[in-house]
């Protein structure tokens, strides 16, 4: 559970710095970061604080907690990204979509990219495949 929360929490607090680094607000960077970090922490110890999940509760029940923080803290970054920017989460959510920065040009970096798409599948479907044949 720490490793997941942990993680989480990492992910939420470097994406708050990155962003009070583009926009050169430190100050609110740093408190952002250390709300990020902590809220899947607390969410999840408030989580089994109430509910006492049994040990053979299932994976959902475990982790849904930190995946609601996850989820929320990603929109509110996005959320205060938009506001800083002076735009609205719309306008910001369309430019986005129609950014084509890092997209892959050359035929290398296409060919490359289908590559690392295929082993990425192949890998997801040995574990999902590993996972229903344990349970047999």
């Amino acid at each position: 559970m720490p490793g997941i929360c942990g993680a989480a929490g990492v992910f939420s607090a470097s994406m708050a710095l990155f962003l009070a680094y583009f926009h050169r607000t430190l100050i609110q960077g740093v408190v952002a970061a250390l709300a990020g970090l902590i809220l899947p922490y607390f969410a999840t110890w408030f989580w089994f604080r109430f509910t006492h999940p049994s040990a053979s509760a299932g994976l959902f029940q475990f982790f849904a907690p930190t995946a609601i923080v996850a989820i929320g803290t990603c929109f509110a970054l996005m959320e205060w990204h938009a506001r800083l920017s002076n735009f609205t989460v719309d306008v910001l959510s369309e430019q986005m979509v129609g950014d084509e920065y890092g997209e892959p040009k050359a035929k290398w970096e296409q060919v490359t990219y289908r590559v690392c798409q295929v082993i990425g599948g192949v890998v997801i479907l040995l574990l999902i495949l590993g996972v229903f044949g344990r349970g047999r």
